[in-house]
């Protein structure tokens, strides 16, 4: 089955194969969240590093006044491997991806608000984003 919205894509990727894609059913992901999340950006790192890393800055230099260090966001690089050995022998190679999940931009941190993309499916990136809540809300 033909999928339409991604036929052009792949025409123009690969213009001297796309009878090739007519017979088969190629799918894009890529979701955008924004939302709360029961997590600061502080929760992102881990307390160990974090204490090494303001004890390091701190003995950098004079006084700058009081420190902090949180993340800037959680980036994964996901990495596809070809399932199909017809997407190489085309040239193809799948791109890999990014799950970003980063604090919302001009938002202060005590109001959790998140900015998260990636290729997921709307409720697999849902899925994954109440994971993560869980998992640094429990340390």
């Amino acid at each position: 089955m033909r999928s339409w919205t991604s036929w052009p894509v792949c025409a123009e990727i690969a213009p001297d194969h796309e009878p090739w894609f007519g017979g088969f059913r190629v799918e894009i992901f890529q979701t955008v969240w924004v939302g709360k999340l029961e997590i600061t950006p502080e929760d992102l790192i881990d307390p160990r590093a974090r204490a090494l890393l303001l004890s390091t800055l701190s003995a950098g230099g004079g006084e700058k006044g009081t420190r902090y260090v949180h993340a800037g966001g959680l980036t994964l690089k996901l990495t596809t491997r070809t399932p199909k050995a017809d997407l190489q022998e085309l040239g193809l190679q799948l791109s890999n991806d990014e799950f970003k999940l980063e604090p919302r931009a001009g938002r202060l941190s005590s109001e959790h608000a998140w900015f998260s993309t990636g290729p997921l499916r709307s409720e697999d990136h849902i899925r994954l984003l109440g994971e993560i809540e869980r998992a640094y809300r429990s340390e």
